[in-house]
């Protein structure tokens, strides 16, 4: 996934992210499904799909409260911010950055 992401082929990357996170909540493997749900929300951020970003995004920060993982916590905050500045939403965004 993350190399389909990175080649730009995000069709492809969506795919593969979507069945890794399938597999990963199939054994229920909340925390490490975080990291697919990322690259889900970093792939529709830059296909202009901010709704779909938004929601991706938030979906890890509610997964992380119950876990103690400040690096994805920090991330989706950072990856949040982006999807509110896409947004024009500048008073939004800093405190998210401020805090990842």
């Amino acid at each position: 996934g993350l190399t389909a992401q990175f080649q730009g082929r995000f069709d492809r990357a969506t795919a593969l992210h979507e069945e890794g996170l399938a597999l990963r909540l199939g054994r229920g493997d909340e925390r490490s499904a975080v990291e697919q749900r990322q690259a889900l929300g970093l792939i529709a951020l830059l296909q202009g799909d901010r709704v779909r970003a938004r929601a991706r995004l938030e979906e890890t920060l509610i997964t992380l409260q119950r876990f103690d993982d400040p690096w994805n916590r920090a991330m989706s905050q950072a990856l949040l911010a982006h999807v509110e500045l896409a947004e024009g939403k500048v008073d939004r965004a800093q405190p998210l950055l401020a805090e990842s």
